[in-house]
This record gives C-alpha cells, structure tokens and sequence, in this order.
C-alpha cells in the first residue's frame, strides 16, 4: 500500500494534512509506526494492536499472547513473514479480550 495521505486515518483525526508533516521530514506523522499507521494486511494488524497494548500495559507481549491463546511462533510467522493466517478462532479471543477486531480486518478504527 502506498503510504499517503490519500490512505491514511485523517478521517478520524481532524488534523489539517500540514499539521501532519511537520517535524517528520515531510513523511506524515500518521505514517509512523506507533503513531497512526495503519498496516497493510489482516496480521500485521493484530501484530500492531498486540504490540501496543504491552507497550501501554508495561506488560510483556508473551503473556498478553497466552491471554488469547496464541503460541509465540505464530505470532513470529504474522509479524516477520505477514504469513500463518489469523482464523476466526485468534479473533473471537482478541474481541472478548478487547482488542478492535473490525480494526484488525479492514484497517478502520471504530470511534469510541
């Protein structure tokens, strides 16, 4: 996916595109990782929203793995080799653990 400014999440923050570039060496802010990014495929994600929510929590990604039953090696698979497809099984426990699903499979946040 071409990052720019035509496909990132600025309908969701009504920030003026300048507002975006500055400070980034023109690349959007909403285009770095841990900001807004929005990942290109289903895996990478619930790899991205994982990884998030430990960064938030102080909590290690392993334990938040077994929260929903996923091995350490698939999750590996999903984030080095956007490979190992996530079944309707990872997402049910992802969604009754919290995390936003729709998210996960079409790249739009749900507003809160």
């Amino acid at each position: 996916m071409k990052k720019d400014c035509s496909n990132c999440a600025r309908e969701r923050f009504s920030i003026p595109c300048y507002d975006c570039l500055i400070g980034n060496n023109n690349v959007p802010s909403r285009w770095v990782e841990g900001e807004n990014y929005v990942a290109d495929t289903v895996a990478l994600r619930a790899v991205q929203l994982i990884e998030r929510r430990a960064k938030a929590q102080g909590a290690p990604v392993p334990a938040l793995l077994r929260r929903i039953g996923l091995c350490r090696e698939l999750f590996w698979q999903w984030k080095h080799h956007n490979k190992g497809g996530i079944s309707a099984r990872y997402l049910e426990q992802m969604a009754l653990d919290g995390y936003d699903v729709v998210y996960i499979l079409t790249g739009r946040m749900e507003e809160k």
